[in-house]
């Protein structure tokens, strides 16, 4: 570059640099840089190709300030990233080891910056020293972006598509989402497309309809005499020309607006028009862009890049405290900011500055009181002074009907359907169809946000939510807004439980898990106040079948152990049975003897009641508990019965539900032959229903060959209930399965297959809780003694037996034989004494001690190694 004359600039791939203006342009574009990042890179373009040292840079650049060479390395990534480097397979930038760095790219010359930036204030400059005139660039009052437009590459490549092909194009979107951001850097990319300029029309600060054309006059620099032919002068003054206007922020004025942009369109032939608004302008040619917020890392993500939110925020955060650096150790917590703050760019904006006072998790702590905390304008409007001041606008152009029926919708944790939304922002007198259309204007507005289409969903924003529960509570509509979702949640999860029966499972769930956290704060609600009992037992009966069939043990006996003790005599027997038989089923699922209880009492009930199909199930829950306490002869008259009462047709699922139950009874009672005939029924059945209930039947019918002698079929069978099962939701089945698995393999005599399926069972033990620990253990302790670590094995195995003991329980005929195997190895392996000091030791854990035994002395793999 030194050979150039001063004054002039370089051209390399679609980048101009203009040393003299320090400006650098993509294109034409004014790229912002920050000082230290634009000299570094004029500093290495004018030592191009030589290899330039850390030390010249800092020299330089750093002129008479010490900093440390990390600040060269964080100015080096920031130019990469500005430029592209690596898009395409772009290079500009090399790293020499131990050396520096040199600039790579092919260098040309470029006419005077003066001349090739697309700027109002530069345009009409002359060229060369020849004094040939350069060609003059189109005509912009655009503003030039203080800082790089971050996570919308897609987005501008998509609506610069649409403005090329379409001659009104509307930006829609929430209030912060970054419209007014995306026009202005998309103005900037297509200023060469229209020769008669691009041109930023701000109608924020305009109040009156009747003054926009006069705004717009202003900003196109017509002159304009006489103020009732405003609009034919602009339309004589735009003539034929090839023109972009963008007309932002139009939601307020939003007759007004579409009423001028379709009488520009239709007599400015060159026109085409870019809108921003929170709603559409509801014009024929109208082509509607919605702009979502950035894209935020999931729940649970370590790895932040390519998440637009996270890449706005961090950059923001680096800009407001060049000390600040996203690692293992904060970006989970960033990615929690991001969600919380929806994606929404002027939310992270706000937020990055307050990393500097408050840390990272100082701020995520500080999100629950955000519309205070997040405050001032990236770019000075007085509308984004506050998060709450970018609400409280939106707010204020809703009709009353529309700002009711937003606040109201804050109830809703999650998504929710028009059904829901219509019963909870309605009210007594309203027609349904009138708060159809109200919640149509609020998406048509973006303040819900659609979902998904089929069923439609819907959604608000969490801080849409948080802004609008605080307009709920003051409006003193909170409490009956609540009851509301709450009883209309009671009547959507009876309806699940009368269609339960005749539903195919996958219809069943895709219909009612949507409504899970609806569910959940119903629940939570009803259970507050002892006054809500019924609502609550209502709601425990009817909801806990969803929890059942999504295998959620822990949590739906979390709510039953609440419920359960509002029973009262006033309570009626229906209500009373549904939710006992929801209890009995799900404490069989852990063992827990007091399942007993409640199937006893429920079979009285729905005895008295006259209802056979759940009559059976109580009684089969009956016979299960007396199999596995080794009652056989008591529950033979019982399982007959049960037979009996459910029939060979019709109650399919619960036919489906007493074969299972009497195909386990018949494995504690002896009858693998049974016990294999029952399981091939229930899994035909099953099929036959497309039933979520077959992975499970696979996995029984394992359980029956295994006993029968075919170790091959029953691991076959586990590993397809395995396969199967992944695509239902649901932990408790899998971590039985799993721990059959690591059984068989070890009665194979292949101990090391069966350790992946068994550190996987012991994981979802942990983590969910949904199964027997006992049934994960013993494997655990078999494997153990296998390894030859015996001392561990002889602990676990003096767990197991107190805790069986405690629990009446017996060993099933199918864990026997390792049962067996396991005492033949601890026996050989150590003295009588020390067994029993073994055994004795750990039958004063508890259950979490044996778990947290398990996974740090069994867990760890002995043939590892580090």
């Amino acid at each position: 570059m030194n050979q150039n004359r001063q004054g002039d600039g370089v051209e390399f791939g679609p980048f101009q640099l203009y040393p003299e203006q320090r400006l650098l342009t993509h294109h034409g574009i004014p790229i912002p840089l920050g000082n230290r990042a634009f000299d570094i890179l004029r500093v290495l373009v004018e030592h191009a190709p030589n290899v330039v040292s850390n030390h010249t840079l800092l020299e330089e650049v750093w002129a008479g300030v010490f900093v440390e060479d990390v600040n060269i390395r964080f100015q080096i990534a920031t130019l990469r990233k500005a430029l592209g480097e690596g898009k395409d397979g772009a290079r500009y930038i090399s790293t020499v080891a131990n050396r520096g760095y040199c600039f790579v790219a092919t260098l040309s010359s470029s006419p005077s910056g003066a001349t090739a930036a697309a700027s109002p204030d530069r345009a009409g400059d002359t060229g060369d020293e020849s004094g040939a005139a350069a060609p003059a660039s189109p005509e912009t009052n655009l503003p030039v972006p203080l800082a790089n437009i971050i996570g919308r590459d897609p987005e501008l490549a998509e609506v610069q598509e649409w403005v090329m092909r379409s001659r009104l194009v509307t930006l829609v979107g929430p209030g912060g989402v970054g419209k007014t951001r995306l026009a202005v850097d998309l103005g900037w990319r297509l200023l060469n497309a229209f020769p008669a300029g691009v041109w930023l029309i701000d109608l924020a600060p305009v109040s009156d309809p009747g003054m926009i054309a006069s705004a717009a006059a202003a900003a196109l620099r017509v002159s304009v005499e006489k103020a009732d032919a405003t609009v034919d002068t602009i339309v004589a003054t735009m003539g034929k020309a090839q023109r972009l206007l963008i007309f932002d922020n139009c939601e307020h004025l939003i007759d007004a607006a579409a009423a001028l942009i379709r009488t520009l369109l239709e007599h400015a032939p060159g026109l085409s028009v870019l809108a921003t608004s929170q709603q559409d302008l509801h014009l024929a040619a109208e082509q509607v862009y919605g702009l979502d917020p950035l894209q935020v890392p999931p729940a649970g993500a370590v790895e932040m890049s390519g998440f637009g939110a996270a890449d706005l925020f961090v950059a923001r955060a680096r800009a407001a405290d060049r000390l600040f650096e996203l690692n293992e150790g904060n970006s989970a917590a960033v990615g929690e900011i991001c969600r919380h703050l929806d994606g929404l760019p002027l939310a992270l904006e706000m937020a990055a500055p307050r990393l500097r006072m408050l840390g990272v998790d100082g701020l995520r702590r500080g999100l629950d009181d955000r519309l205070r905390m997040l405050k001032g304008a990236p770019d000075g409007d007085a509308r984004h002074a506050s998060l709450r001041a970018v609400l409280e606008w939106s707010h204020s152009l809703l009709a009353p009907l529309e700002q009711r029926v937003f606040r109201r919708l804050a109830v809703f944790p999650g998504s929710f359907s028009l059904e829901a939304a219509v019963a909870v922002g309605g009210e007594e007198g309203d027609e349904s169809w009138d708060v159809v259309d109200a919640l149509g204007r609020l998406i048509d507005r973006s303040m819900i946000t659609l979902e998904q289409r089929e069923p439609p969903r819907y959604r608000l924003l969490e801080t849409l939510r948080l802004y609008a529960a605080e307009q709920l509570q003051a409006s003193g509509e909170a409490e009956a807004a609540v009851e509301r979702h709450a009883r209309h949640f009671q009547a959507v999860f009876d309806e699940a439980e009368l269609c339960w029966e005749e539903t195919p499972d996958p219809d069943w769930i895709a219909r009612y898990q949507p409504e899970f956290d609806n569910l959940r704060s119903a629940l939570e609600w009803a259970l507050a106040e002892p006054s809500r009992r019924s609502l609550a037992i209502a709601l425990a009966a009817s909801g806990a079948l969803l929890l059942t069939d999504m295998s959620l043990t822990a949590e739906a006996r979390k709510y039953l152990d609440r419920t359960i003790p509002l029973i009262d005599d006033a309570t009626p027997a229906v209500s009373t049975a549904r939710l006992l038989m929801r209890a009995a089923v799900l404490y069989a699922r852990t063992l827990d003897p007091e399942g007993l209880a409640f199937a006893e009492r429920t079979a009285a009930l729905y005895r008295e009641l006259g209802d056979r199909p759940n009559l059976a199930i109580a009684l089969g829950q009956i016979g299960y508990y007396g199999a596995i306490q080794s009652r056989h002869a008591e529950i033979r008259p019982l399982l007959l019965e049960a037979k009996q009462l459910i029939g060979d047709d019709g109650f399919n699922k619960s036919r489906n539900r007493l074969l299972t139950l009497l195909g386990i009874v018949s494995i504690y009672m002896g009858d693998a032959a049974e016990a294999r005939r029952q399981f091939i029924e229930a899994l035909g059945l099953a099929r036959a229903l497309k039933s979520a209930r077959e992975p499970t039947m696979l996995a029984n019918l394992a359980v029956a060959e295994y006993l029968l002698g075919d170790l091959d079929r029953a691991i076959e069978l586990t590993r397809e209930a395995l396969s199967r099962g992944k695509t239902w939701p649901g932990h408790a089945w899998q971590g039985n399965a799993l721990c059959n698995l690591g059984a068989y393999l070890i009665a194979k005599g292949r101990p090391s297959e069966a350790r992946p399926p068994l550190m996987e069972a012991l994981s979802a033990l942990t983590e969910w809780g949904n199964y027997p620990a006992l049934s994960c253990l013993q494997p655990w302790a078999v494997l153990g003694a296998v390894e030859g670590r015996y001392f561990e094995a002889a602990k676990l195995v003096g767990f197991i037996d107190a805790e069986r003991a405690r629990l009446g329980q017996t060993y099933a005929p199918s864990e026997q034989p390792l049962r067996d195997r396991l005492m033949g190895l601890l026996e050989a392996g150590l003295q009588p004494a020390i067994l029993e000091a073994c055994k004795a030791e750990g039958a004063r854990w508890s259950e979490a001690a044996a778990i947290e035994y398990t996974a740090t002395h069994l867990f760890p793999d002995p043939d590892a190694r580090t």
